[in-house]
């Protein structure tokens, strides 16, 4: 048989077997623009997978069971009944990550709220104020948002109604809560396999963020964010996940430090609650070099000069010129050893040394105490500039955080400049438990004032005898002019103005605290000067009433003002 003939005999079964093969090979390892579908994913993602979608799942089922107890017991209240608010307070004491919790009682057109003055603007948000009777037709409890308020940031909220005792529908209760904080509660698996990290996030089939380790992002929508915008090779693997209520790819993402695209292999599962749809990821890649980022500086005035020189060269040449320079990273203020930075009003990131956040708004970027540094720096730059402190999670670690100080200066009113700078040598070790005690110390304070009247819980703050119930924080109480009602640690200076007092930097973090107990409380640093070095400690504020609040801190570190520290 002549060669011609055998092709001719042959040509159409060899193009028939490869269209097959092809075929089979789209339909079990189907390929898209920048991930691959896994058949069989590694045995130990699976296993960590399943363990971690099913401590999720238990979590948010706990949240709804006593979220529900609380709803049925206030079932026949009012709002104005004591026992309302003892429950509510009750609840909202088991959760120190929980901005409060909220009863909306339409019988009576009133809102109760633990703690006081708080959730003004969840409240009045178009998703929370639309809530009605028809809203929990397909599903008895509601995981609504994350919802944005300018003082608390993206607030996930679980909202069940509330019932009389004819069954009639009369209300809601809502608690939101810091999902930024959620997944410490989680224990993420170790990896059998040497050097691979595991990140856990969670989305919605929608595409919004409800929670991930860059907290920054939660409340973001990865349809429609500056992220696909900025880079659409890297969003089909994303968009795959959204897509698909379970599955394992392997994709092209960002790492956790922000610096560097890497492969990466993920795993997720759905669960079906508040009617929403979760994607529960599980996500592993290598680890990528990582380097410390302490260096060493002449002191604080250094760190300011610098910034000045930022602030005059902004001035002189205007935004956009100066953003180029300061991104530049052959520039003239390259290579010094400080974090450059700069942000709109607004929380939008214009200059920084990881490309993936330039557009980023990270105004809900929380640290390692769920503090918002960017809304902080916001705060500080409208009263000209100033030092702002915050604790960088250490990528790669467990449990470690950089005490990071920032200064800063506003340019116009619509922009500031700055620069950050590791102020320890070496990593802090954090816990939620230290988030933790400062919030339940001011809680066990609010119930003294509820149970026994103000004076009388004055007076058991300042009694020794209570210190074991009160724990390691210390306790201010001050009145919303400034006036000290009680200290557990300086009783002589009872019925003096402390807003005087200030840090190191002249900043009256008393006076700020008092600001934040208008707004409903929160956390926040305090800096002081002792001679044993200074000290860094954790603020939680929370108003007692509409004239005084409650200031609780515990001392995360100190460190010595040398050459080579703030």
């Amino acid at each position: 048989m002549t060669c011609k003939k055998l092709f001719e005999k042959y040509l159409v079964p060899i193009i028939i077997l490869i269209i097959i093969v092809c075929a089979c090979i789209l339909f079990f390892f189907p390929q898209g623009s920048g991930y691959t579908i896994l058949t069989d994913p590694p045995e130990d993602m699976r296993s960590t997978s399943d363990t971690i979608t099913q401590d999720t799942r238990n979590q948010l089922n706990t949240v709804a069971a006593d979220l529900k107890n609380l709803a049925d017991g206030l079932t026949g209240l009012t709002p104005d009944d004591p026992l309302a608010r003892e429950q509510l307070y009750l609840l909202y004491e088991q959760y120190p990550n929980a901005a409060a919790v909220a009863w909306v009682d339409n019988k009576t057109d009133t809102t109760l709220t633990a703690p006081a003055f708080s959730l003004t603007e969840i409240l009045s948000s178009p998703e929370i104020s639309q809530i009605c009777e028809s809203s929990f037709s397909s599903d008895p409890l509601l995981l609504v948002g994350p919802v944005n308020s300018e003082s608390l940031g993206m607030m996930p909220c679980f909202v069940v109604p509330v019932r009389g005792t004819d069954g009639s529908y009369t209300g809601f209760v809502l608690m939101p809560y810091a999902a930024a904080l959620f997944q410490q509660n989680i224990a993420v698996p170790k990896t059998s396999r040497e050097n691979l990290w595991t990140d856990v996030w969670v989305i919605n089939s929608k595409g919004t963020l409800i929670y991930h380790p860059d907290t920054g992002t939660i409340g973001q929508n990865l349809y429609q964010g500056y992220f696909v915008t900025k880079h659409p090779e890297l969003k089909d693997g994303l968009f795959y996940i959204i897509e698909h209520p379970a599955g394992s790819i392997n994709y092209r993402a960002y790492d956790l430090a922000g610096t560097q695209v890497v492969e990466k292999t993920g795993v997720w599962q759905t669960i079906s609650f508040g009617g929403q749809d979760l994607r529960v990821v599980t996500e592993q890649y290598p680890i990528p070099p990582q380097m410390y980022p302490y260096v060493e500086h002449a002191g604080p005035a250094d760190q300011e000069e610098f910034v000045h020189k930022m602030y005059h060269y902004a001035k002189r040449v205007g935004m956009e010129k100066a953003v180029a320079e300061f991104n530049d990273p052959n520039g003239a203020f390259a290579g010094t050893g400080y974090d450059l930075f700069a942000y709109t009003m607004d929380g939008t990131e214009l200059v920084s040394a990881k490309q993936v956040l330039l557009g980023a708004n990270r105004l809900n970027y929380r640290d390692a105490y769920g503090i918002r540094p960017v809304n902080s720096m916001i705060l500080r730059a409208e009263q000209g500039g100033g030092y702002v402190h915050y604790y960088r999670i250490v990528p790669y670690t467990e449990n470690q955080a950089i005490h990071t100080s920032s200064y800063l200066r506003a340019v116009t009113e619509d922009w500031f400049v700055g620069a950050s700078r590791v102020a320890s040598a070496v990593p802090q070790t954090y816990t939620i438990s230290q988030r933790e005690a400062v919030t339940k110390t001011v809680r066990i304070i609010h119930g003294w004032v509820t149970d026994y009247g103000k004076e009388t819980a004055l007076s058991m703050i300042m009694d020794p005898a209570q210190n074991s119930v009160i724990g390691p924080a210390r306790i201010l109480a001050v009145t919303y002019n400034g006036t000290l009602l009680a200290d557990t640690q300086y009783q002589d200076k009872i019925g003096e103005d402390i807003f005087y007092l200030t840090d190191r930097h002249g900043v009256s973090t008393i006076r700020e605290g008092v600001m934040m107990a208008k707004q409903g409380g929160g956390y926040l640093y305090l800096e002081k000067s002792n001679p044993d070095g200074n000290t860094i400690s954790l603020v939680y504020v929370e108003p007692m009433d509409g004239s005084w609040c409650v200031l609780s801190m515990i001392r995360l570190e100190t460190y010595n003002v040398t050459a080579d520290l703030l």
